[in-house]
């Protein structure tokens, strides 16, 4: 059976009482477990959210806050290189002024999955070590900024999604091969760089539909590699 630990915080509202559910603090810590689930919930302003797995295997966390200025951080370690398998991070976010942060160490098969709904929001995505690893960053709204680093990884994928105004993207692999980096961006103004070095069979791509756009792309040595941009 799954072991869940559930971090709750929510919005409460006390009549005649001048108090309010904010500026709260869910923490959660896991260690040497295997099909572990921690949930964190914040329905309020103000929030701080913070995950932690150590020495994982097929385990999950969940971030999830509605409001402005919440913070959430998820951090999942495996036992080695190739020893924590199908690990997962999500994160969602739906307000202003966001900030979500995800880590993943020496994890296989990984996931990382930050969707954020509002302005000012920013989103990074780590993985460092380890084989068929994906990170997903979606942001709809204004002054977003999505980044993502993928280390020593072997048929990785990055892809990030932004759809709004002054959106700015940045993507990095090093070393690995048969990587994948994605950027896709709609209206204006929008930059997107995107930087592989090493590896065999390495591949961005860079879509952006508006006006005023600059789309940015550098491979650094390997070979068969590829890169595809296109600007409407």
């Amino acid at each position: 059976m799954r072991k869940i630990l559930l971090a709750s915080a929510a919005l409460m509202a006390l009549s005649g009482a001048a108090f309010a559910a904010d500026h709260n603090d869910a923490r959660a810590r896991q260690e040497h477990s295997t099909l572990s689930i921690i949930e964190q919930v914040q329905t309020s302003d103000h929030h701080k959210a913070n995950a932690l797995q150590t020495s994982q295997t097929g385990s999950d966390i969940l971030q999830n806050q509605q409001g402005r200025g919440n913070s959430a951080y998820a951090a999942q370690t495996g036992g080695g290189f190739l020893a924590g398998i199908d690990n997962s991070a999500k994160q969602f976010q739906k307000g202003d002024s966001n900030d979500a942060v995800a880590l993943q160490v020496s994890t296989s098969r990984g996931r990382i999955v930050q969707n954020q709904d509002g302005n000012n929001n920013k989103a990074k995505a780590e993985q460092v070590r380890g084989a068929g690893n994906t990170a997903l960053q979606t942001q709809k709204g204004r002054h977003n900024e999505a980044y993502s680093y993928q280390g020593g990884s072997l048929g990785s994928s990055v892809t990030q999604y932004q759809d709004g105004n002054h959106n700015f993207t940045y993507a990095e692999q090093l070393g690995g091969a048969s990587n994948s980096i994605t950027q896709t961006q709609y209206r204006d103004n929008n930059k997107a760089f995107a930087y592989q070095d090493g590896g065999l069979g390495n591949k961005i791509a860079q879509f952006q539909a508006g006006n005023h756009n600059v789309a940015n792309a550098s491979q650094l040595g390997g070979s068969f590699n590829t890169i595809k941009q296109t600007q409407n």
